[in-house]
């Protein structure tokens, strides 16, 4: 599998920077996926969970508004109000309803 950088960043600074798989999240037209080599895009994002798929683990994030860009070489920006990591999808997906 092809791994690429994602970066997230809230005001309050850099929330998380790795190489990772994959991740899905909820963007202004519903939910979408970036996997590695994907094409370069800009979504508006809608609060809402995030998973992020690396080394064979999920990492999740609750996600408000923002901007992500898939770049031309299929790296990841979010550009997000607030990005809160939680425990579990469920969790991520309450924490974004608040």
């Amino acid at each position: 599998m092809s791994q690429y950088h994602c970066l997230i960043i809230t005001p309050a600074g850099k929330v998380f920077a790795d190489k990772i798989d994959a991740l899905s999240a909820t963007g202004a037209t519903g939910s979408f996926g970036v996997w590695g080599h994907h094409a370069p895009m800009v979504i508006a994002m809608t609060s809402g969970p995030m998973t992020i798929r690396l080394g064979g683990q999920e990492v999740f994030y609750a996600v408000s508004s923002g901007v992500l860009e898939v770049t031309g070489n299929s790296d990841v920006i979010l550009l997000a109000d607030s990005a809160v990591k939680t425990n579990s999808y469920a969790e991520a997906k309450a924490a974004a309803r608040q």
